[in-house]
């Protein structure tokens, strides 16, 4: 059970930037990834109850001590920092709630990868298996980024949108973001080099030196192209933190060329990206270039309608001109355009406005939706418009589009032209992400609303536009911020708990860093140098443990980095 509960912990490694979606990302439970993080530990808890029973109490003593005398008492308060967090917010609970539960799930994890590590001989495949999905995550990715149209099927079935900088696309390979691609990308570079670390003195495994230092290539390479600032500084600062500190372990002439050839290449890469940060800017429409901004009903991505029937929609209505919109003279409008046929339908008055609507407010309006008469695919647009006679509609007041499908029957799917539409859409709407400034100050607000345990874990997402001059129309914007989006979700406690616990686990590796004798410990120690220097440093700047991909690989490396019982080298 020991062996097939390792096999899948390999797995689950393996399979990070290869996260597929049953159904949709909203519908984020039904997905392969979380079905790998159930079978694995459903078989280690297994695993744990049959040790149990013949050991008694002496499995889970050895276990508790693995670690040092602090670590489990820091883990545990963060986690019932998140969970008297969830219990106390005043709105979104159950979000709140779904958000503990899954920090308890990254716990368990990291006690099972722990708990596997124990025996000293998880540490170096655990690194091949991370290089290895970095290495094909690389190689898609840059395929996708040549155009090759094999490559470009293979990630379109993890993530079929695009992401651009200054007309650039930001490769992001298999992942959802190319931010988190970024993550683990650089991850996948650390165990490159870590593993370059480990067969740099034996000459019986020539295809194993020539494979790490490829796909270290490819991966620092693929790094580069996601042009995430973030990800790419900190993979900087990591590398020169931990080159320096095991300067003295490596074979010093061969080690210092290829750690300063890395290092040259991404701080070129970094050059570069600020080059076409600063000097290109980025290439996305505003929501301040518009007069109006749409969130509720009026942001969804898509509706299934019956014709010929009138539906009540309540949308959000932000006025960003500087017009005092007055009630009775101004209101909001929709039209339909036929997909196929591409004929517009005329424009038709959906609510006038109850109240004044001043520069900068929001304002949500009940609205009167008449589907059109004949069955088809249509985009719905929202308008504002002026009731003089004839009505006007203001310029640059449109709302993205709506994909419906208008059927008599229920149900039914997209064509792909709609479906087509979908993701232009959509990738559209991601344009209108607020700046990091913006999103910083919105969780300081939202902190000092409720300063002590904050306004519950994952809820920065639903409440952030309460702060911001931006509708309610896209909850996949985060603080982007670890620090910040845990001290808005749960107040001082959490963050207070959330370094203590970084605190405990960064003793822990530097305890590692001390007894690590053989070269495969101490190639695993540099591994963890580097990537938790990446991850507390990359984590000023994003948040990305809400990902999957990401949240999994912090806990797995916490667990294998800071038993400090893993004293003897595998055997390959």
């Amino acid at each position: 059970m020991r062996r097939v509960s390792e096999i899948l912990l390999y797995g689950l490694i393996f399979g990070l930037p290869f996260e597929y979606y049953f159904r949709t990302p909203e519908q984020s439970l039904y997905s392969s990834l979380k079905l790998q993080i159930v079978l694995f530990l459903a078989c280690w808890i297994i695993l744990k109850i049959v040790e149990g029973s013949n050991l008694g109490m002496r499995a889970w003593r050895e276990l508790r001590h693995s670690f040092s005398r602090r670590l489990l008492p820091a883990l545990l308060v963060f986690i019932l920092s998140q969970v008297i967090a969830a219990a106390f917010a005043h709105e979104a609970r159950a979000n709140a709630a779904r958000a503990a539960v899954k920090t308890v799930a990254g716990a368990v994890v990291f006690l099972a990868a722990a708990d596997l590590s124990k025996e000293g001989r998880l540490g170096g495949r655990l690194l091949a298996a991370l290089s290895l999905s970095g290495l094909c995550a690389a190689l898609i990715g840059l395929g996708e980024h040549a155009e090759v149209g094999y490559f470009k099927a293979a990630a379109d079935l993890f993530q079929p949108l695009d992401f651009r900088v200054a007309q650039k696309l930001r490769l992001h390979s298999t992942m959802e973001y190319p931010t988190i691609a970024g993550h683990i990308l650089s991850a996948g570079l650390f165990a490159s080099l870590a593993l370059i670390l480990h067969t740099m003195p034996g000459k019986e495994c020539r295809w194993r030196r020539r494979l790490w230092p490829a796909a270290a290539a490819l991966q620092a390479m693929a790094l580069i192209l996601t042009y995430s600032r973030g990800a790419l500084g900190a993979a900087i600062l990591a590398l020169v933190f931990a080159t320096a500190s095991f300067r003295r372990y490596f074979p010093k002439t061969v080690w210092k060329g290829i750690a300063a050839s890395f290092l040259v290449l991404l701080m070129s890469g970094m050059g570069y990206q600020l080059y076409i940060y600063h000097a290109g800017g980025r290439d996305q429409v505003g929501p301040a270039q518009r007069v109006a901004r749409f969130g509720l009903a009026a942001a969804e991505e898509s509706k299934y309608l019956s014709p010929g029937r009138e539906y009540p929609e309540k949308i959000l209505l932000g006025n960003t001109s500087p017009q005092r919109w007055a009630r009775g003279k101004f209101g909001v409008g929709y039209r339909w355009l036929e997909l196929t046929s591409k004929q517009a339908a005329e424009f038709a008055s959906g609510a006038l406005l109850l109240a004044d609507l001043l520069p900068g407010q929001d304002l949500e309006i009940d609205v009167i939706l008449r589907t059109p008469p004949d069955e088809g695919e249509y985009l719905l647009i929202w308008y504002v418009y002026e009731t003089n006679a004839p009505a006007r509609v203001l310029e640059d007041s449109f709302s993205p589009a709506i994909v419906c499908s208008v059927r008599s029957s229920a149900g039914g799917t997209l064509s792909d032209r709609a479906s087509y539409y979908v993701k232009l859409i959509r990738a559209e709407r991601l344009d209108f992400v607020p700046t990091r400034r913006s999103l910083w100050g919105a969780a300081l607000r939202l902190f000092w609303s409720s300063p002590l345990l904050g306004v519950g874990p994952d809820n920065f997402r639903l409440l952030y536009w309460r702060y911001m001059e931006v509708p309610r129309s896209d909850e996949r914007i985060l603080a982007n911020s670890l620090y910040l989006e845990i001290l808005s979700g749960s107040g001082i406690v959490g963050l207070a708990s959330l370094l203590w616990m970084l605190v405990e686990f960064g003793l822990s590796l530097q305890t590692r860093f001390r007894i690590a004798l053989m070269p495969e410990q101490r190639a695993v120690v540099y591994f963890g140098t580097a990537y938790f220097g990446a991850f507390v440093t990359h984590g000023l700047a994003d948040y990305f443990l809400k990902f999957t991909p990401a949240f999994l690989l912090f806990w797995v490396c916490m667990g294998l980095l800071c038993n400090k019982d893993t004293e003897q080298p595998s055997r390959n």
